[in-house]
């Protein structure tokens, strides 16, 4: 198993425009509120929950899994081999709708780095 670091577990708050946007204003604010409240929380969990998954696969020893961490160069190797593979998706393949999707999870990760 390789440990690439290449992308975090994004868990996202997702909810039907039209049901959110039709909700009163101050109902909006106490979701958005919240949603906003709980991130370092939720990134907490995640970073708990991948710790303990790692220590059991580490531990199992009845399926043994060598596991590999990339180093911050092989990384950067990586990211950079990625990177068309990315532009390819987003200016290609999902249209529109897609890539302002992509461009908008981008920035959140970049927000939370």
């Amino acid at each position: 198993m390789t440990i690439s670091n290449h992308n975090n577990y994004v868990a996202m708050t997702t909810v039907n425009p039209d049901f959110y946007n039709g909700l009163p204003e101050d109902i909006r604010a106490l979701i958005d509120e919240t949603v906003e409240e709980m991130q370092p929380r939720v990134f907490e969990m995640q970073a708990e929950m991948n710790e303990s998954l790692l220590d059991s696969i580490i531990n199992d020893t009845d399926n043994p899994t060598e596991v590999i961490e990339l180093t911050e160069a092989e990384r950067e190797e990586f990211r950079t081999l990625a990177l068309p593979v990315r532009d390819f998706f987003r200016d290609e393949v999902v249209g529109d709708e897609g890539r302002e999707m992509l461009e908008l999870l981008e920035q959140e990760i970049a927000a939370h780095q």
